[in-house]
This record gives C-alpha cells, sequence and structure tokens, in this order.
C-alpha cells in the first residue's frame, strides 16, 4: 500500500489531478474518482449508505481510502487487467517489483 499511495499522490491526502488519464479528476491518497470510492465503497459494506451527492464531503479522507483500496486489492488484485483499469500508471511502474515480492 505505500508503494501505491506514493506513486498515486505522494503520500498526499489532499492531492488532486483535475485531468486524469481518461480525462476525469481523481481525487486523494489513492486519486479514487467519486464514482470508484462509492462502487467498491458500498461493494465491500464500507459505505453502505452512502448517496452520490455525498461522497465529495468524504472523497479526501485518506484512512476510508486505504480501507477501500485494500479490499480491493485483496478481492481483486490476482487480476492484472483489474490493475491496468484501476490504478495504470502505478502498476506499470511497480509491477515488476510486485510480482518479485509476490504481491500479484
Amino acid at each position: 500500500m505505500a508503494d501505491l499511495s506514493f506513486c498515486e499522490s505522494g503520500f498526499n491526502e489532499n492531492a488532486l489531478n483535475k485531468k486524469d488519464l481518461d480525462g476525469t479528476a481523481s481525487y486523494g491518497l489513492m486519486q479514487f474518482k467519486p464514482s470508484t470510492l462509492l462502487l467498491y465503497g458500498r461493494k465491500y459494506g464500507i459505505l453502505p449508505d452512502i448517496e452520490p451527492a455525498e461522497i465529495q464531503n468524504i472523497i479526501y479522507d485518506g484512512e476510508l481510502q486505504l480501507r477501500i483500496a485494500a479490499e480491493m486489492i485483496k478481492n481483486e488484485g490476482h487480476k492484472e487487467k483489474w490493475w491496468l483499469q484501476q490504478f495504470p500508471s502505478c502498476f506499470l511502474k511497480n509491477k515488476v517489483k510486485w510480482q518479485k515480492l509476490n504481491l500479484i
């Protein structure tokens, strides 16, 4: 998680990338898009009752982003295609290192 959060935001919970690879903004420590944070937060029971409009109030919560990212990786991290969709630049940058450590 340290490599990933450093790569994504430089450990900055207030990081904002106004134009990510897909042309939309990404926010916070793990550089989540609001829709992704909402989707996975609900999927893993971390944000079961949140309304879409409320996501902007918590988008910069670093602890929340780490919890959701950890669940995502635990459940989806064995699929290279998933990494390329969710964290493409950081995955490509760290892929060999993570493979040697048996993290992926």
